[in-house]
């Protein structure tokens, strides 16, 4: 029961003194814009950022099924690959 309390007390110093480190105070950061995109972002919507909207149906989890819309390699429907 001793250990314990010991430890829990060292540690409770520690994380204390973690946090209680020196600080600075820094000057704001200045917005950043990106001048080489110059406007010609291939983008889902205009003016928005779409994050994940790639062709997920890849060989081989998806396969064997034919290329159709809008499924760029296979079809995950077809009922081949290692996800179907």
């Amino acid at each position: 029961m001793r250990k314990i309390l010991i430890l829990l007390a060292v540690s409770a110093v520690a994380i204390v003194a973690a946090t209680l480190g020196g600080r600075e105070s820094t000057a704001a950061a200045a917005p950043v814009t990106c001048a080489g995109a110059g406007g010609e972002l291939n983008l889902v919507r205009a003016g928005k950022l779409t994050v994940g909207t790639d062709n997920p149906a890849f060989p081989p989890w998806f396969g064997g099924g034919e290329k159709t819309k809008p499924w760029k390699l296979n079809d995950p429907n077809s009922g081949k690959g290692f996800e179907s």
